[in-house]
């Protein structure tokens, strides 16, 4: 299991890893989620799972748990990539959170399951209709966590 918390991590992990569409992720991910207000370290760990890696040392290593008691899932979202599922994680009120890649090829039977069901597939990036057009991206099904910024509009008869 990979552990990127910063990063320097982050670059040398996109460097060396063999699977293109993850490394491709976790750069967008970066570019959506970080800013100079905001460091990596204040809002985000990428975690990238790696062969027999599922639920149980998941849980172990990262302190976190994918179901209540109840059986609710403490996801955000679970999106189905080309070569790898992504679990979202919101950890805080303050947006902190955990990325987690599972390759398809390597994560465990468990974890492999567990995102066939409740998987949502995104669309391919750029879309292929937007070659030229600008790419507006729907982030409604990650419920908010990679909302864009939206420019508020003024009323003249307001002031």
């Amino acid at each position: 299991m990979h552990v990127l918390r910063h990063p320097g991590e982050v670059l040398a992990f996109v460097e060396t890893y063999p699977d293109p569409c993850i490394t491709a992720l976790i750069q967008h991910r970066m570019e959506e989620l970080i800013d100079e207000d905001t460091s990596m370290e204040e809002l985000v760990v990428f975690v990238i799972l790696e062969a027999g890696d599922g639920i149980e040392q998941l849980q172990a290593q990262m302190d976190v748990r994918v179901m209540s008691d109840l059986g609710s899932p403490l996801w955000e979202v679970i999106e189905e990539h080309a070569t790898c599922y992504e679990l979202v994680f919101v950890l805080s009120s303050s947006g902190y959170g955990t990325l987690i890649f599972a390759p398809k090829t390597e994560a465990a039977p468990d974890i492999l399951d567990l995102c066939q069901e409740h998987a949502y597939r995104s669309p391919p990036y750029p879309p292929p209709d937007a070659i030229d057009a600008p790419v507006a991206t729907d982030t409604a099904h990650r419920g908010g966590f990679f909302t864009p910024v939206q420019p508020k509009e003024t009323n003249e008869t307001s002031r």
